[in-house]
Formats: C-alpha cells, sequence, structure tokens
C-alpha cells in the first residue's frame, strides 16, 4: 500500500471514528460517588463547558447545606431565605482544587466531567454552615453529623435527580408528584368512574415517568414503596362495599404496572370512598379522589 493510499485510509478512518464515537456515560447521568462531588458542563467552548461544571458541583453544595438546615428546622418557612443565602455564598467560590477529570468533544461542541474530592467539599459546606449558625438558629457541627448520615443524603440525593429531570415543570393533568422530607409521593389521579384501568392519559404520564423518573430511582436507594388505591364517595346508599373493592383495584393495577417496571412493593392496600372533607359537588375533587398513591420512603 502507497503513502497515498496509506494517508488516505488513515483520513477516512478517523472521520468515521469521530462520527461513530459513543458518547462517554457521565455526559448524560451524574456520577453521584462517596468520594467526590462531580459537575457536568457543556457548551460552545471548553472554557464555558468548565464554568458551568464548577457551576454544577456548587448547585450540590448548596442543595446538601439547604436541605439539613431545612430539615432541622422542620419548616419550609425560611426556606426561600436559605436558598437565597447559599446561592449568594456558594456563587461567591472559585472551588479551588477541582479537577478536570475527562473531556469530550463533538461537532464543535464541548463536554467537561470535573471532580472535586470530598473532604473539599465537606470544608466548603461546614464554612457555610458556620456563617449562617447564629441567623437560623441550629449547630453547625450536628448538621455536618447529618450529613454523614447515608440516608439523608439519599434524600439530597433524590431531591438533586428530580430538579435535573425538570420534574419540578413536568405536568400531567392525571399525574403529580411531591418531595416531602424523606419520602416521594406520586399520585395517579382522575380514574375513570368505576374504572379500575389506566386511562391513555394515565398510560402517557407514567411512560414519560417510565423513562426518567422511574428509570433513576432503582438507582437510588429506596427503603419502601407503598401503593394505596381510593374511591370517590357518589353519594348512596350501602356503597361502602363496591367502593372498596374499586378500591383495591385501583391498587392492584398500579402495582402490577410498578413490578413490571422492576419495582419491590412492599405493601397494598386501599380505603373505599371514607375521606374526609370530601365535596359531592366538586368534581375536581372527586377526580383526585379517584386516586392511587405511591409513597416511596428513603430512609
Amino acid at each position: 500500500m502507497n503513502k497515498k493510499l496509506l494517508l488516505l485510509f488513515l483520513f477516512f478512518f478517523i472521520i468515521v471514528s469521530t462520527l461513530f464515537a459513543e458518547r462517554p456515560e457521565w455526559i448524560n447521568k451524574l456520577p453521584f460517588t462517596e468520594d467526590a462531588f462531580w459537575g457536568v458542563g457543556e457548551g460552545h467552548s471548553p472554557e464555558e463547558a468548565k464554568a458551568l461544571a464548577r457551576i454544577d458541583i456548587l448547585m450540590q453544595l448548596s442543595t446538601q447545606v439547604e436541605a439539613v438546615i431545612t430539615m432541622e428546622q422542620n419548616s419550609d418557612s425560611n426556606s426561600e431565605e436559605i436558598v437565597e443565602d447559599m446561592e449568594i455564598f456558594f456563587d461567591s467560590n472559585t472551588l479551588r482544587g477541582a479537577e478536570i477529570e475527562d473531556q469530550y468533544e463533538e461537532n464543535n461542541f464541548h463536554w467537561v466531567l470535573m471532580k472535586y474530592c470530598d473532604d473539599c467539599g465537606k470544608m466548603l459546606i461546614n464554612s457555610a454552615l458556620t456563617r449562617y449558625e447564629d441567623q437560623y438558629d441550629y449547630e453547625s457541627k450536628t448538621l455536618m453529623d447529618q450529613l454523614d448520615n447515608s440516608n439523608i443524603l439519599e434524600i439530597i440525593r433524590v431531591e438533586r435527580r428530580l430538579k435535573e429531570l425538570n420534574l419540578e415543570d413536568y405536568h400531567s393533568d392525571d399525574i403529580s408528584i411531591v418531595l416531602l422530607g424523606k419520602s416521594l409521593h406520586i399520585n395517579i389521579i382522575n380514574f375513570l368512574p368505576y374504572k379500575t384501568n389506566l386511562s391513555k392519559s394515565q398510560q402517557n404520564g407514567l411512560t414519560l415517568l417510565s423513562e426518567t423518573l422511574f428509570e433513576e430511582l432503582k438507582l437510588l436507594n429506596y427503603k419502601n414503596i407503598d401503593v394505596i388505591g381510593h374511591a370517590n364517595p357518589t353519594g348512596e346508599d350501602n356503597e361502602e362495599e363496591e367502593l372498596l373493592e374499586l378500591s383495591k383495584n385501583r391498587a392492584k393495577t398500579m402495582t402490577a404496572y410498578l413490578q413490571k417496571s422492576g419495582f419491590v412493593i412492599n405493601s397494598v392496600s386501599w380505603k373505599g370512598g371514607d375521606e374526609a372533607g370530601f365535596n359531592l359537588s366538586d368534581s375536581d375533587v372527586m377526580g383526585k379522589n379517584r386516586r392511587v398513591e405511591i409513597i416511596i420512603l428513603f430512609e
């Protein structure tokens, strides 16, 4: 093979390799580990990607501080102030000691994976907690001890995943998602009257969750999943037994769906139609009461 053919072969090999190069997994999944904080940045230049990777790490550090302060106070009354203070504190930090672990480029677009050691992160978190100790009336050492608790870290990781997946902006007329303390509550609402099967709209919403939240939950260490079925009363006489059976079958439908998606269900229960505060004239409330609750506990 002469030199021209060899060079031509190498040229095409490089072009093909570039076109079909497999993207590294860290681009799409932030690799949570116990030994470091990781940040992923993407931009039109390496500098822009590095800057965004730093912001990513700072947001993780800020989230941990916000979470433990809010948990300690057992109230969201100061949550907006806490978030604002933490953003100001961490935004001003340069993450001295952060290292570039990996980089990837495709079509003049850049991705950067940045690593910040666990001890460095804890020192920065401790500084933030110490600064606001008097303002929010807590003991920084107590909160630092809590951050060594893997259960609390799992809650923080779940909250972070929800933010990453834009589930705060997730919209479905038939599904609501709320993170309450150490548990995630997913409500599948608006079952058709006297029906136990999932509607087309509910199926579409659950498909989206299966591609996002449900996949992420498999990577996180949840303790247990409880499923509770509900039905709404209609005001008819002697309907309790029928409503209880309806609630039971809705719960079983949802349980079968979750098990098919790879989840282990710890308990399945149903409550019939005996719901406090129900208003027979409020159609919106009736739809919300024809539901199945999925409660995922992380502790």
